[in-house]
């Protein structure tokens, strides 16, 4: 009961708080495709994963319409073949590939398998790992043994990240993460308040309700929170040894697709993550706003390793006390485990010496 009166007052601290900024050069209304319309990609390699449908084929059509060759991955190639089609039916002399190879993130071997597929590209200028699950209709493990969202949403996205290091360094590239706000209510979404713990990783697949929120119990929360986490030891790390890689995590506000909501949820929502002048939940072309500002904005102007919305530099808000994970000490544990975890997938790739486009 203290728990559930302590998760109800935070979020009517967060029902109250007033609409948050917009950092230029956006505003309000603004769609991806809108945004540093005169920068020139030709030649530039952007991977976007989950870019068949929701923000991620909104993110692609604005590289694309800056004459980047963007990697359309997904699990589905008829999918991609139609995102593929639905780009370049808008975007006039676009280029886009659809790799032979799907990217399922529930599976550890298809996702290296994917990562292989690519090393006909020597250099990668762009990595936006948009895809994602939010929840399961029932506990669910995937075939390597760990709970479904939590290796979708966490676990291959750091492992394909890894995969394409060495070609993101060669670019000196960046690396863009779509989590969300709901990492600052990780252990509230999943089954306890210790659940960051590292002792307590991988989570356990979980079902029910959350009290107040109305939404079903999922683990979420955690995988985002997670890549968050790995995402500023990422940063650190490349920006330690001079890579000249830089990446960065985004919270794209509450985005109309698809994905039901609670009436509480949608609410509450739309006060943290409303914009005076935008409607919300906001549509996929102003949802990719951010994501495509953190790709096209000048490197100097932004902060590696940060967590961004509404293309300002933000902070993970928690409800009444700090988000778990924010120390290096934990970020480097985190890593180590993650080692562990995906051992046998690893071993770097060898990459190409010819660009084949």
């Amino acid at each position: 009961m203290t728990k559930l009166l302590a998760l109800a007052a935070a979020l009517r601290v967060v029902a109250s708080l007033p609409k948050g900024p917009i950092g230029p050069p956006c505003f309000a209304n603004e769609t991806a495709g809108e945004l540093y319309h005169d920068i020139d990609l030709a030649g530039k390699i952007a991977v976007v994963t989950g870019s068949d449908t929701g923000i991620g084929i909104e993110i692609a059509r604005a590289l694309a319409m800056r004459h980047a060759t963007v990697i359309l991955a997904g699990r589905n190639k008829a999918k991609m073949d139609a995102a593929m089609a639905n780009i370049t039916s808008t975007v006039p002399g676009a280029k886009c590939v659809v790799p032979e190879a799907p990217l399922d993130l529930s599976s550890f071997a298809v996702t290296r398998t994917f990562a292989e597929g690519l090393q006909q590209y020597p250099a990668i200028d762009i990595l936006i790992n948009n895809a994602g699950m939010a929840s399961t209709s029932k506990p669910m493990s995937t075939k390597d043994g760990y709970e479904m969202v939590f290796e979708v949403d966490y676990m291959n996205t750091w492992l394909l990240t890894e995969l394409l290091l060495p070609q993101l360094r060669a670019a000196k590239g960046r690396v863009v993460q779509v989590v969300s706000k709901a990492a600052a209510l990780a252990c509230e979404m999943g089954a306890h308040l210790s659940c960051m713990d590292l002792k307590n990783l991988p989570p356990p697949p979980i079902s029910g309700t959350v009290p107040v929120l109305g939404l079903p119990k999922s683990n979420y929360g955690i995988a985002k929170l997670a890549t968050i986490r790995s995402t500023e030891d990422l940063a650190r790390r490349e920006a330690a040894a001079g890579t000249g890689v830089t990446a960065f995590t985004t919270h794209p506000g509450f985005v109309a697709t698809g994905i039901p909501a609670s009436k509480t949820w949608s609410y509450l929502a739309c006060q943290a993550d409303g914009r005076e002048g935008a409607p919300c939940p906001t549509t996929p072309p102003m949802g990719a706003l951010t994501p495509v500002f953190l790709a096209l904005a000048p490197v100097a102007s932004l902060s590696s390793g940060s967590f961004y919305e509404w293309c300002y530099k933000s902070t993970l808000p928690g409800p009444g006390f700090m988000v778990p994970g924010a120390s290096q000490e934990y970020q480097e544990g985190l890593r180590n485990l993650t080692e562990k975890w995906l051992a046998n997938y690893t071993k770097p790739i060898s990459v190409a010496q010819e660009l084949v486009v």
